[in-house]
C-alpha cells in the first residue's frame, strides 16, 4: 500500500466506507468490546446500538459483542487514583477497586478474533463478562469469555 496512490483508497472506496461505516454491514468476523461503565462512550448508544444494526443489516453470525462488567473507557481510571472530582486531591473519592482494566479483555478478544479469522473457530457467543474489580485479572491468557 505504501507504493499505491493514496494508499490504495479511491473516491469510490472512500464513499462506500462513509456510507457503510455504522450500518452494521460487513463481511468478515468482527468483535466489539465495551465496558458497561464507559464514561465517554455509553453502551446503549454505541455498543448495543451497533449490535442492533448488525442484527438487522449485517451478517449477525460474524459479530460478537462482549460487554466487560465494570469496564471503563480509559484504564488509567481503573485504579481509582485520579482526581475524579477535580478538587486537587487524587483518590479522595474512594473509587479504588470499582472499575476493571479493559486491556486484558481487549487482548483476549483479539486472540479470539485471530483464531476465528485464521483457523475458522468462531468466537464464543456475545455476552456480558463478569469481573471483580477488587481482584483484577491482568493476564489475558487467564480470561475466557
Amino acid at each position: 500500500l505504501a507504493t499505491e496512490k493514496n494508499a490504495g483508497w479511491t473516491d469510490e472506496s472512500v464513499m462506500w466506507a462513509l456510507r457503510n461505516a455504522n450500518s452494521g454491514r460487513f463481511s468478515v468476523p468482527l468483535i466489539s468490546l465495551h465496558g458497561d461503565r464507559d464514561a465517554l462512550i455509553g453502551l446503549p448508544g454505541h455498543g448495543t446500538a451497533y449490535d442492533r444494526a448488525v442484527q438487522t443489516s449485517g451478517i449477525a453470525a460474524n459479530h460478537r459483542l462482549y460487554v466487560v462488567q465494570n469496564g471503563n473507557h480509559v484504564d488509567a481510571h481503573a485504579d481509582g487514583m485520579l482526581d475524579y472530582n477535580c478538587n486537587g486531591t487524587p483518590a479522595d473519592e474512594g473509587a479504588a477497586d470499582q472499575l476493571t482494566p479493559m486491556q486484558p479483555y481487549v487482548e483476549r478478544a483479539f486472540d479470539y478474533l485471530t483464531d476465528w479469522v485464521s483457523q475458522g473457530h468462531a468466537a464464543p457467543a456475545s455476552k456480558t463478562i463478569p469481573t471483580d474489580p477488587k481482584n483484577d485479572i491482568l493476564d489475558a491468557t487467564k480470561i475466557n469469555f
